[in-house]
């Protein structure tokens, strides 16, 4: 229970990349595919959490528009900070919650693909997220969430860097979700959380993302008296509006599939879990495999 809270939390606000293509750049949000995965569609009982979630994602190629590609070899890694509680405050029925979350982003890479620009690089603190609004209810078969994200622009950016510490823009994230359960003692789940990313327009270069619509998708089984949930999770990413101030004139779009476990150790009050997502069926973007692995500290109310 506690661990899927947490790794709720966090993905409120996994932040993603700016990737610049010559000739066929493409705008990114702040919402990372593939940042939830098992029972992402509920909200645990009321609790405090703190957490750090080491993300790492590894490019192999960068895919244009029509199916083409370019071999790459960039590694991204973000520590991120989580800190995020559910109340026992009620709110429409349902359980209230909010979290911060603080991305602290160290990009690494080795390619020749940029031959043109400043990469940049290093630790920075990136764009943070709020999320002052967490519902989330509970019925006999199934669970279900809303939350609202705002993500401010905290972190380093210039026009001058493909790689960057923040996006330059403001965002707003709106997220619906729900865990439904197969059978009577809900150990088989399955659970789909739908992101709806609206970005403002970046004031160093007046270019504005479009609109983007990601769904995260889990299928697990529940063992070892349900302490350990394992399973498969996917994503599915697509630009939904083009970009503003940019000549790109196609909607990108991303799949991801792979395993996840995750193990709570009440005694201890730590929670794990790791994630393995490789990318298929790219188009004008980054393509590679997304390694998550999330700890955190649980502190449930009863």
């Amino acid at each position: 229970m506690g661990f899927r809270r947490f790794r709720y939390f966090a993905s409120a606000g996994l932040l993603a990349l700016l990737w610049v293509v010559p000739a066929q750049g493409q705008q990114n949000g702040h919402y990372l595919e593939a940042a939830t995965g098992l029972m992402n569609g509920s909200l645990p009982p009321p609790g405090y959490y703190l957490g750090i979630v080491p993300f790492a994602y590894y490019v192999d190629s960068i895919k244009g528009p029509n199916g083409g590609s370019i071999p790459a070899n960039i590694t991204i890694t973000a520590p991120i900070a989580v800190i995020s509680a559910v109340t026992k405050t009620k709110f429409l029925g349902a359980d209230y919650g909010f979290s911060f979350l603080v991305p602290v982003m160290n990009q690494r890479f080795s390619t020749n693909i940029f031959p043109n620009r400043t990469f940049g690089g290093g630790y920075g603190v990136s764009d943070i997220f709020f999320t002052p609004l967490q519902l989330g209810w509970h019925r006999p078969k199934a669970d279900f969430l809303f939350s609202y994200t705002l993500v401010a622009p905290t972190g380093d950016f210039s026009t001058d860097q493909v790689f960057n510490n923040g996006l330059g823009m403001w965002s707003q994230i709106f997220q619906l979700g729900t865990t439904y359960y197969l059978d009577k003692t809900k150990k088989w789940n399955a659970s789909v959380l739908s992101t709806w990313e609206v970005d403002g327009t970046k004031k160093a270069n007046g270019v504005r993302p479009g609109s983007q619509m990601i769904f995260e998708y889990g299928f697990g089984r529940r063992i070892l008296h349900y302490a350990m949930n394992v399973g498969v999770a996917g994503s599915y990413y697509r630009k939904l509006t083009l970009d503003s101030g940019t000549n790109v004139a196609f909607h990108d779009q991303e799949n991801s599939l792979g395993p996840e476990v995750s193990l709570v150790l009440p005694p201890a009050h730590v929670s794990f879990d790791v994630r393995y997502e490789p990318q298929f069926a790219v188009r004008g973007r980054t393509s590679g495999q997304f390694l998550v692995i999330s700890i955190s500290y649980l502190n449930l109310e009863h």
